[in-house]
């Protein structure tokens, strides 16, 4: 004899809806922010090629009279060798350590690349007499940017405003369509979502 059963089991339609709807919207939460971790600029790697550029700025031009590397001659190829090779004190590079050149290498492994942006990757570096620090141009094809008179370096690269980001937000906006007076609300927990879904409530991209 089959069996009959006369409670209600199950999803309804509505309820497999509003399951949906909450499954996209935890999805496009979460998606951004895997994404920008994927690619975006890890913190500790650009401060340590920032600190490793620098100090080794530093470190030359304690040893060579208070001089920055590149100076001599304001280019950037004289710049990455007297940082990455020997050195005499006047900023003469060799290949090998000598009596005349006992300084250096002051970046052995080479300059570092640029941790992110636009030349990332990129270990050029463009010389920049004209600003103090000098100023971010990613149409200028180089990673870094230095001015050789007073020792500043930065990468060639704008990082990505924290404030600007609206995916960081991890709040929910929902704009109301029932009460003009409350046009943004806050929501953060599923069952205010569903409540919204259930009250005629439309959820808005704009934070």
């Amino acid at each position: 004899m089959a069996m009959q059963h006369n409670g209600k089991n199950g999803f309804g339609l509505v309820d497999l809806v509003i399951v949906v709807i909450i499954l996209g919207i935890v999805a496009a939460i979460t998606v951004p922010r895997m994404s920008r971790g994927a690619r975006n600029e890890d913190p500790t790697l650009l401060h340590h090629s920032v600190a490793t550029l620098r100090q080794a700025i530093a470190r030359y031009a304690e040893e060579h009279g208070g001089v920055y590397p590149g100076a001599t001659d304001g280019t950037a190829a004289t710049f990455i060798a007297q940082l990455t090779l020997f050195t005499n004190e006047a900023g003469d590079v060799s290949t090998t350590r000598d009596e005349a050149h006992p300084y250096g290498p002051y970046l052995p492994d080479g300059i570092p690349p640029a941790p992110f942006g636009a030349h990332k990757n990129s270990t050029a570096v463009w010389i920049d007499t004209k600003h103090t620090p000098p100023i971010v141009d990613e149409t200028i094809g180089a990673g870094w940017l230095y001015n050789p008179h007073t020792g500043e370096i930065v990468v060639n690269a704008i990082p990505p405003a924290a404030t600007d980001r609206k995916e960081d937000r991890t709040d929910l906006c929902l704009s109301r369509t029932d009460s003009p007076g409350r046009t943004k609300e806050q929501v953060t927990r599923l069952s205010d979502i569903v409540h919204a879904l259930k009250t005629g409530l439309t959820f808005s991209s704009e934070c």
